[in-house]
């Protein structure tokens, strides 16, 4: 019966990982990245989202995780951009 439950919580959580993992697949996708993060602002200043953000504190959770993610985002892309640019200027030095 306690397995039951632990599955059941783990269940729950997992679920609820589903949008995140999503968006993030959108961000990395360049056809969608662009139109995701017009997406996100529009969504970060509507007063009226998942949670309203007139509710202080917890209004502002889901706003807050957006932006996390898209931050994060953005900075594993420009790292990456930054990392290819540096080898390909190495790897035409090395010819």
């Amino acid at each position: 019966k306690k397995m039951h439950m632990f599955g059941s919580i783990k269940r729950f959580f997992l679920s609820k990982l589903q949008p995140i993992s999503f968006y993030k697949k959108l961000l990395n996708d360049p056809r969608t990245r662009i139109f995701t993060i017009i997406f996100t602002l529009i969504y970060l200043v509507n007063p009226f989202d998942v949670i309203p953000d007139f509710i202080p504190v917890i209004g502002w959770i889901d706003d807050l995780a957006l932006i996390a993610i898209l931050t994060e985002s953005l900075i594993q892309k420009n790292r990456e951009k930054k990392r290819s640019s540096v080898d390909a200027k190495s790897f035409r030095s090395n010819r």
